[in-house]
């Protein structure tokens, strides 16, 4: 405990594994325990989406829902079989 540091939870979020370098993905990040209400943030809307493997299939219906609304393509990461590889499969 005298060695903590309130900032290593947030190693999370600024650090990226060199194998992952690939990916251009977009992280948000508030730093202030109460982010302002009703603040509207804006951003490019994305051109694909990649849902993790692991994800329930209720936030999956519901995300491809808002996608399917905006003309996104949505894929889901599957876990090869041979390898630790993640093989993205679109959802139609």
């Amino acid at each position: 405990r005298d060695k903590w540091n309130p900032f290593f939870p947030l190693l999370g979020f600024i650090h990226k594994a060199e194998d992952w370098s690939y990916e251009r993905e977009w992280r948000l990040l508030f730093v202030t325990p109460n982010p302002e209400p009703n603040h509207a943030w804006t951003a490019p809307t994305p051109s694909r989406l990649f849902l993790g493997a692991c994800m329930n299939d209720d936030a999956v219906k519901e995300i491809r829902a808002m996608a399917v609304q905006k003309s996104i393509e949505v894929y889901k990461m599957n876990r090869a079989d041979d390898s630790f590889s993640l093989i993205p499969q679109r959802l139609d």
